[in-house]
């Protein structure tokens, strides 16, 4: 038997002035052109599917912890039982902030209040597509270490 099992989804909104703002004041040109494209930060407008296959694939998961930098999806339902909003001031220390590395933000996870022993850190632009149970993540509180992707196109 597992201990719960949570996920853990960093996400921005790269469309928010505000963020965009407060990203260009801490960029200077050491910074690659790359590096500081919102390429990056790009976001496809698909997390609601993303929290639909979490349901539909995998209802075992306890909590959905998503962590983003003060920013909510307009669609989420903020007060649902089997999701956390966590900003980044909630667990990344003050002299880290702010951040705009994935790096510091996943560096600084096992700072988070109420989050599982056993967590899955996931993307939003990866996709559960079938069922999957527990025991793929974790036996025995103990960490599976296969990992399978599964491509999906023409093969080009």
């Amino acid at each position: 038997m597992n201990l719960p099992i949570d996920i853990v989804l960093p996400w921005v909104n790269d469309s928010d002035p505000a963020w965009n703002e407060e990203k260009r004041k801490y960029m200077d040109e050491k910074t690659g052109a790359i590096e500081a494209s919102n390429l990056r930060f790009q976001s496809w407008d698909n997390l609601h599917l993303w929290f639909r296959a979490i349901e539909e694939c995998m209802p075992w998961a306890n909590k959905v912890f998503l962590v983003t930098c003060g920013q909510i999806p307009n669609f989420l339902v903020e007060d649902h039982p089997k999701v956390e909003i966590v900003d980044h001031r909630n667990f990344i220390p003050e002299e880290y902030l702010p951040t705009f590395n994935s790096n510091t933000i996943e560096m600084n996870m096992y700072r988070i209040k109420e989050l599982s022993e056993n967590f899955i850190l996931f993307s939003d632009d990866v996709f559960p597509l079938q069922p999957i149970a527990e025991e793929y993540y974790f036996k025995d509180n103990k960490v599976c270490d296969k990992h399978r992707a599964v491509w999906i196109g023409n093969g080009d």
